[in-house]
């Protein structure tokens, strides 16, 4: 399931304390910047997150903000990354010098070895 299905059910006041706690940890493992144990180590920082549902979703709101960072910062660099190759690129392609010789007859330029004659 995505992180947005983990992070409803964390908020799912219906649901049971340790079932939005598990939420919280599957969305930890979709969305992990410390890796997963530290990153729940850090969760843990405001209040018992496996138990206390106001520390839950308090957990779950600071790592959704540090994921919504992270991927503005992902969508700026894949858009940085597409202009800088689009202004590589000419538009006219230059063909390849080959070494002179016989040719193969495919015509991919690469030298005949069979003796012709």
């Amino acid at each position: 399931m995505s992180f947005t299905v983990h992070a409803r059910r964390v908020r799912d006041e219906r649901l049971r304390p340790a079932r939005r706690g598990a939420a919280l940890s599957s969305a930890v493992v979709l969305y992990c910047p410390f890796g997963f144990t530290w990153t729940h180590a850090y969760l843990s920082l405001f209040g018992d997150t496996r138990r206390d549902p106001r520390a839950m979703v308090t957990a779950l709101e600071v790592l959704e903000r540090s994921r919504t960072a992270r991927t503005a910062e992902w969508a700026e660099f894949s858009r940085r990354r597409t202009a800088e190759r689009s202004a590589r690129r000419t538009g006219v392609r230059r063909r390849r010098r080959t070494a002179p010789g016989r040719r193969h007859p495919d015509g991919r330029g690469r030298i005949c070895t069979m003796p012709t004659g």
